[in-house]
């Protein structure tokens, strides 16, 4: 190599090394069951049901706070309003609101039929909600009844915020 040139492969080597290190020092100040629940970051698939609090180390996330978020009551699961924002035209305030889960794996999702110009927040039992040629139901998440109080996997939140569909389909 010439004088004044860079050593690309050496810089990446480098680069990669430490990053290895810092990973490695991650890991090993972690304990085993830390690492079983995402490592030292958090991330984990936990539960959040009425019952948690930041103190146990379950989702610390209030999902109350996005659009479409919610948080949970016994089988009562609260939902936040949102907006639904599609092409050029006005965006729909989605009102949200209180919805008691009776049945396991029950469906939340946002049910707008295309040129309406309103949405509303939708609940179904059992299956996916699906489109149709004439209505989006976009998925925010499934709720599970566990002992007669409603859990909400954080894998099994598909959406937080408001929703945008693109002007071509709206």
């Amino acid at each position: 190599m010439a004088i004044g040139e860079i050593d690309i492969e050496a810089r990446v080597n480098a680069a990669v090394t430490r990053e290895l290190a810092r990973m490695t020092a991650e890991l090993q100040a972690s304990s085993y069951e830390n690492i079983g629940q995402g490592g030292s970051r958090g991330h984990s698939v936990d539960w959040f049901d009425a019952s948690d609090d930041a103190s146990d180390g379950a989702s610390e996330m209030d999902y109350s706070d996005f659009a479409f978020g919610f948080s949970i009551s016994g089988a009562v699961v609260t939902v936040t309003a949102g907006y639904l924002f599609h092409g050029t035209r006005t965006a729909i305030s989605v009102a949200g609101g209180d919805k008691t889960v009776s049945v396991d794996h029950t469906w939340f999702y946002v049910n707008y039929v295309f040129g309406s110009g309103s949405a509303t927040l939708a609940t179904v039992v059992g299956s996916i909600p699906k489109h149709t040629e004439t209505t989006l139901k976009f998925i925010l998440y499934e709720a599970r009844l566990i002992a007669g109080v409603v859990a909400i996997s954080d894998g099994d939140i598909h959406h937080l915020g408001s929703i945008t569909i693109p002007g071509s389909f709206a």
